[in-house]
């Protein structure tokens, strides 16, 4: 009975690296075929912003700036101004916004309350 059992499994064995030799030689016999290369190019956003002059308090300052896609003008977007009173790490809206005009700028007027150091960015969302 137990000659039975190991000639059972030598003949499991030699059916095992049977089908695997198989199945190596089947991947070996593949082809591979590759599609052409093709290349991408992901264009990037750039919105600027002017830095006005220091005034006094109650001064309007006006922040102007221009929203490109890789150098071509984009209109009919919303640009928001942000301002941080602390050293620029937490940002918020003033509630100012604009349009792009069809030539990508933008214009937005702030007039201060209060003395002291802010500064500004601003924030357009786009696709």
């Amino acid at each position: 009975m137990i000659r039975l059992n190991r000639k059972v499994i030598h003949l499991t064995t030699l059916v095992v690296i049977c089908l695997l030799t198989i199945s190596a030689l089947y991947i070996v016999a593949q082809h591979v075929i590759e599609s052409q290369e093709v290349e991408v190019i992901v264009s990037a956003y750039s919105l600027t912003i002017t830095d006005p002059e220091d005034g006094t308090i109650y001064d309007t300052y006006t922040f102007t700036g221009a929203l490109t896609l890789d150098g071509v003008v984009v209109s009919d977007k919303t640009v928001t101004l942000y301002i941080s009173s602390d050293d620029g790490t937490t940002y918020v809206s003033t509630g100012q916004t604009d349009t792009t005009t069809i030539e990508g700028t933008y214009s937005i007027s702030w007039t201060p309350t209060t003395a002291g150091t802010f500064k500004f960015k601003t924030q357009v969302t786009v696709p």
